[in-house]
């Protein structure tokens, strides 16, 4: 442990009083409410392996640094992956019977196109947008956490939006999606 870190009772006793807090802190921004527990977990495991080797001065400010890291590290790997998830898509997943090949088709290029534009955008305004559009943070939250102004993340979302618009409306007009599924119709 670190010089005047306590014994491992004594890191505890420092740390639980925020467990609720961390937990509410990913319910709030998480979709899927079981993650909130195993994440809360993972945050006390990088706690307490700091802790054994340096004082922690201020348990919540660091617990929630923690926290934060967390969501960004996974909101990187997510965005860093979504071309690679839309790939993966298999032709032969099954569809409800009443959507149609052609909507099929087109839904699965609108989102190719959609993830690319994405995947595209320069790696700060990434992180503002998916942020925003995928976690739904608020402009403060995102703000705290990337440690910039408001009105930089509303000028990286409004950025985003436009690169991403304007890169859909490219590769729609590049990639001829509105001719393959014409030619569905004609067949």
């Amino acid at each position: 442990m670190g010089k005047n870190s306590g014994d491992k009772k004594g890191v505890l006793d420092r740390f639980l009083p925020y467990e609720r807090q961390i937990r509410g802190f990913f319910q709030r921004r998480l979709r899927h409410a079981p993650d909130s527990e195993d994440l809360t977990q993972e945050v006390f495991l990088r706690a307490f392996k700091v802790a054994e080797h340096e004082e922690i001065e201020n348990p919540r400010a660091f617990l929630f640094a923690v926290a934060r890291n967390i969501i960004l590290n996974d909101m990187a790997k997510k965005s860093r992956s979504i071309v690679d998830a839309i790939e993966d898509l298999s032709p032969s997943q099954d569809y409800p019977s009443e959507v149609s090949t052609e909507d099929n088709v087109f839904a699965r290029e609108k989102w190719r196109i959609f993830a690319k534009a994405a995947a595209d955008l320069p790696a700060q305004c990434q992180k503002v947008f998916v942020l925003k559009k995928v976690y739904g943070f608020s402009n403060k939250e995102i703000a705290a956490s990337l440690k910039i102004s408001t009105s930089t993340v509303e000028k990286h979302i409004a950025s985003g939006l436009r690169r991403v618009r304007e890169a859909m409306m490219e590769e729609k007009n590049d990639s001829g999606v509105e001719a393959t599924v014409a030619e569905l119709k004609r067949k």
